[in-house]
């Protein structure tokens, strides 16, 4: 238990899990608090109910007798009479006073000294014998809030306690099991890559999986055994690449005598490199495919959870959590998989009109926070002639300034982080196509000029990223291309201890607000919609968990559903059946999906069977070869629902019945301590009491300084609370300033 504890202590192996989980429980603990004061709320306002009624109650049944008791002078019966109601819950104090005799009471009961917080007099009324209406004086009944509001604080501390307890218990599972099934693995899969280099391929991958292993091999065991395979045949590339220059070396001593032999070496030689290529495109795709399809059961059941509507806050924040994971290693398989696509030339650009500035104000909104946790200045200055509607890539250009923004941030201590957006000076300024200019500058601490040249290398870090052990040394050579694919160039400029400034050009054509497409809003297919054919739809998948994703995402709409775990158990299936649409992994034992779909395509019945492929593969050659195939179509893994239904509505033309998705309020930020600590408040405060706290902050005095502040807690409460979290975070120097400013 100790060692599965270990990795939540905030060391630089553990940093990303010890995060996580202050996240899930200061998120967690934020939506506890809020539940407790509506809960304290409704107590409150049941207790005042309560006193109200015992004053009705009193009304109907005690004023006529006491009235009665007090005409006919029974002062012992009236006693009587006061002290049941004082039985009452929350009645303190009832006394009767007579007509004209001022505020001396004749007859009372309780305690007269109790806190008068609800006050209700009635007046005494009786007939006489001659039926004339006498008035007999006054019933005055005082309750106390005491015991209301001891009520509440008992209430409020075992909410808190019984909740805080559950919130922690439940986020430190989760994150037990992430860390124990996942996070550990992979961080020593990346341990093993960033160690390997050519002189150490000898050393072999393996993971502790302990009890966790299963007797079948799974993807971890699958991905470990491609990457062990792929240093073997490194090693041997490696050795016959030696033996390659070897032979050129003595076959170049006698040049006229061997022209015809080493030109035969050369071909060998080539032949090698292309081998070498296509290995390494191979190791690529079932690296895409062995990530992708854990990936793909993870992300889709954490869509269909969100579905639930029985989820607390504190779950669905949870949820959103292994979401935004699942889809940040998505991001990082993808980077990999882009510098290997740029390496081979197959990069593409991929242009469309889209809003720029609606993309700006994405990212800015993005940063925003990480700004104010660091407490860093982040201005974002856009000038009047930028064009709002362009046409470019907007992924690439998105990822390059998500990439700059990211490295200015992580390595901005204090200072700020400015970003600059423009249109570059144009020779044609009539012409359509604009060089639009970008620069992200930062106070960080710059980079050394013999680091300069190798900047842009792939997996080279600088000096200051590997003492931060953080990124993967991928985000600038991809930005670099990505900028190049645009009709850019990225250039730097840096000073040591003076900061860093970022600039590129790319084209992009200005194009009207009537070009863009607009945003559809977000909604989910919570049914079908009546009088439409019973569709048959058959699943084929060799993974269980992919299968069982898609079932549990198409039953619950009235699909009729069938599955099968090979492309042959496919084939028998669709002849029995005759299914309108196949959803068909193309990867699979027995018979794959590219061999099935060609048997079902290749008679007329299969014609009119719509087959759409799902594939892990991260390449775009593959969606060619699996339409050749006969493919309808084409979806790589993870999917998101909204695309498989876009796809059976494209190809069955299914009708949906759809219901919005409410986006949630944003999250208002708390302002900054020295914010709150203006001059004009810290002037109604005493002199002695600012005097003292200024002293306690310029020796570090954290006891004295805490006393101070519960003085000043009496007065305001804001101006506490401010001090408070400077002196609990030993931000003594930012305390001093304030001071210094006042």
């Amino acid at each position: 238990m100790i060692k599965l504890l270990s990795f939540l202590r905030p060391g630089k192996q553990s940093r990303l899990s010890y995060r996580l989980l202050l996240y899930v429980v200061l998120c967690s603990s934020f939506f506890t608090l809020l539940a407790t004061a509506f809960q304290l709320y409704l107590s409150y306002q049941k207790d005042m109910a309560h006193i109200h009624e015992s004053m009705e109650f009193i009304r109907k049944s005690y004023v006529l007798p006491v009235a009665r008791s007090t005409y006919y002078v029974d002062e012992e019966q009236s006693g009587l009479l006061l002290k049941g109601a004082l039985k009452l819950q929350d009645i303190r104090y009832v006394y009767v006073t007579e007509p004209g005799s001022g505020k001396e009471p004749r007859v009372r009961e309780g305690d007269p000294n109790a806190e008068r917080d609800i006050v209700r007099e009635f007046p005494l009324k009786v007939y006489d014998l001659l039926g004339k209406i006498t008035d007999m004086g006054t019933l005055t009944v005082v309750a106390s809030l005491e015991d209301v509001y001891q009520r509440l604080l008992d209430r409020a501390l075992v909410i808190l306690v019984s909740n805080a307890i559950k919130t922690f218990l439940a986020s430190l599972c989760i994150l037990l099991i992430i860390h124990f099934l996942i996070t550990r693995h992979l961080t020593a899969m990346a341990d093993y890559t960033r160690q390997l280099d050519m002189n150490r391929l000898d050393r072999e991958l393996v993971l502790d999986r302990g009890n966790t292993k299963s007797s079948e091999s799974d993807e971890l065991e699958q991905l470990v055994t491609s990457v062990n395979d792929m240093r073997i045949r490194l090693i041997q590339g490696i050795a016959e690449s030696e033996q390659a220059r070897a032979d050129l070396k003595k076959y170049s001593e006698h040049l006229e005598e061997m022209v015809e032999e080493r030109t035969v070496k050369l071909r060998e030689a080539k032949e090698s490199a292309e081998a070498a290529n296509r290995t390494k495109s191979e190791f690529l795709s079932n690296m895409s495919h062995e990530l992708r399809t854990p990936l793909n059961a993870v992300l889709g059941f954490a869509q269909l959870l969100t579905h639930s509507r029985n989820l607390t806050p504190d779950e669905r924040e949870d949820l959103d959590l292994i979401m935004r994971s699942g889809e940040h290693l998505l991001t990082l398989i993808n980077q990999l998989l882009d510098l290997s696509k740029i390496e081979a030339g197959r990069m593409t650009l991929n242009e469309k009109n889209f809003d720029l500035h609606g993309l700006l104000d994405d990212i800015t909104d993005m940063f925003r926070l990480r700004a104010d946790e660091k407490r860093l200045q982040f201005l974002f200055e856009r000038f009047p002639d930028l064009p709002r509607y362009v046409r470019t890539d907007e992924v690439k250009l998105r990822q390059v300034l998500i990439n700059l923004l990211n490295n200015a941030f992580k390595f901005t201590e204090e200072g700020g982080v400015a970003v600059r957006v423009g249109v570059a000076d144009s020779e044609d300024s009539g012409s359509e196509i604009r060089n639009l200019k970008f620069e992200i500058e930062d106070t960080g601490p710059g980079i050394a000029p013999d680091e300069s040249d190798s900047l842009f290398e792939s997996f080279v870090q600088t000096k200051t990223g590997l003492e931060l052990q953080e990124g993967s040394g991928l985000g600038l050579p991809i930005s670099r291309n990505f900028v190049r694919l645009m009709g850019g160039e990225l250039a730097f400029r840096s000073e040591v201890d003076r900061g860093t400034l970022f600039s590129f050009n790319i084209r992009g054509g200005a194009v009207h607000a009537a070009d863009v497409p607009t945003a559809q809003p977000t909604s989910r297919v919570i049914g079908l919609e009546p009088d439409q054919p019973r569709y048959r739809i058959l699943i084929v998948d060799d993974k269980w968990e992919n299968r069982h994703l898609m079932m549990k995402l198409l039953r619950p709409l009235g699909f009729e559903l069938r599955e099968a775990a090979n492309g042959q158990e496919a084939i028998e299936t669709w002849e029995r059946w005759d299914p309108h649409l196949i959803w068909m992994d193309m990867r699979m034992p027995v018979t794959d999906g590219y061999k099935a779909t060609e048997r079902i395509k290749a008679t007329t019945k299969g014609q009119a069977t719509a087959v759409i492929a799902l594939t892990a593969s991260a390449f775009d050659e593959e969606k060619a070869v699996v339409l050749s195939a006969g493919c309808d179509d084409f979806l790589r893994k993870p999917f998101k629902e909204a695309e498989i239904f876009d796809l059976m509505h494209k190809h069955l033309g299914v009708r949906y019945v759809y219901e919005e998705i409410r986006k949630p309020e944003p999250r208002r930020r708390k302002p900054k301590p020295e914010d709150v600590l203006t001059p004009e408040a810290l002037a109604a405060l005493p002199d002695d009491v600012l005097a003292g706290l200024q002293k306690a902050a310029e020796i570090a005095d954290f006891g004295t300084a805490k006393r101070l502040i519960g003085q000043i807690g009496g007065q305001n409460k804001s101006l506490a609370d401010a001090f408070s979290e400077l002196v609990n975070d030993y931000q003594f120097d930012i305390l001093i300033s304030v001071f210094e400013n006042k």
